[in-house]
């Protein structure tokens, strides 16, 4: 599991998300990334949500939420799209208005054995 915030020394969380999810940095596509963006920085949210991390915290976070954040992603089945544009978590966002791609798959859960 990856934890970063949205802006990184280098770049952005963002752009590393979208080359680990088209297989560029890594043999795993599916691994859970929860990003953490300023509150106030809705272009930062936007584009996590459209890189394809598994969920969203918005500073300043606390560490119950963090917990119950690392729970949720932890526990869920995942299940993914694959568009032309998107390659992540399911979301209604990331549903192509022409339905082409909306099947979700079953991805392998890399948090349990």
């Amino acid at each position: 599991m990856i934890i970063s915030e949205a802006s990184l020394a280098d770049g952005q969380l963002s752009d590393f998300v979208l080359r680990l999810r088209n297989g560029e940095i890594s043999v795993n596509p599916f691994l859970s990334i929860i990003g953490i963006f300023p509150g106030q920085d809705r272009k930062a949210f936007a584009e996590l949500e459209a890189s394809g991390v598994d969920d969203i915290l918005e500073h300043p976070i606390s560490t119950l939420h963090l917990v119950e954040c690392i729970s949720k992603v932890v526990s869920k089945k995942p299940q993914f799209l694959v568009t032309g544009n998107y390659f992540g978590p399911v979301r209604r966002s990331a549903i192509p208005p022409d339905g082409i791609g909306a099947e979700p798959i079953s991805v392998p859960h890399t948090l349990k054995g």
